[in-house]
């Protein structure tokens, strides 16, 4: 469905149908309440679970977790088409965007786990603040993400750009056995050849 729906090939309703069948599923299968520890003084500590399935809001933006700001903001197609990303005055218009929301250009294109906490936490506030003015109102969605630790975090549509990207390389044959004899027979008939010619 997340791949249908960043396609354009099924409509919002559509998707949010499935999506809320969804959601009841991954609220039933995940615990009340996430597991803790308690320390020596009595403070009840997180535990860091293996896998764990979340309902979250996603933001139309390509792959923010694991690239900088800026490059996500760039290369969603959302963005693009509403800023005109393509010429010259788009990408000045990314930039006053960014600039609107109290982001430096040098800061929004560092890795995005490397900005600073406080940004990071605002940064759906501050889109929020602004992104009428910039016709980007539309910019998030249902979605779901698996976090597993307290670090690593995956949403459907990572996963979705991800599987897309490997299957857009074009194929390269790996150099087989197959190969290796030929290549080989290959040889040893040139060396015959020198070896009658001398």
């Amino acid at each position: 469905a997340t791949h249908h729906y960043i396609a354009g090939q099924i409509s919002h309703d559509q998707y949010n149908v499935i999506v809320n069948e969804f959601e009841e599923q991954v609220k039933l299968s995940n615990p009340m309440e996430r597991p803790r520890t308690e320390a020596d003084d009595g403070t009840m500590i997180p535990v860091a679970e293996s896998t764990r399935l979340e309902c979250i809001q996603e933001f139309k933006l390509m792959m923010h977790r694991h690239w900088s700001l800026y490059d996500s903001l760039f290369y969603s197609e959302y963005v693009a088409s509403r800023l005109g990303i393509w010429k010259a005055s788009g990408k000045a218009n990314l930039q006053t965007f960014l600039a609107k929301m109290g982001i430096s250009l040098k800061e929004s294109q560092q890795k995005f786990s490397f900005m600073s906490t406080k940004l990071k936490s605002k940064l759906r506030e501050k889109i929020d603040e602004h992104a009428e003015e910039f016709r980007l109102d539309d910019m998030l969605y249902n979605s779901f993400q698996c976090q597993a630790g307290f670090d690593t975090q995956v949403s459907a549509a990572d996963v979705v750009h991800s599987i897309q990207a490997l299957l857009e390389q074009p194929r390269v044959r790996a150099f087989d056995q197959d190969d290796e004899n030929v290549a080989g027979r290959n040889n040893h008939s040139r060396s015959l050849k020198s070896e009658q010619q001398l």
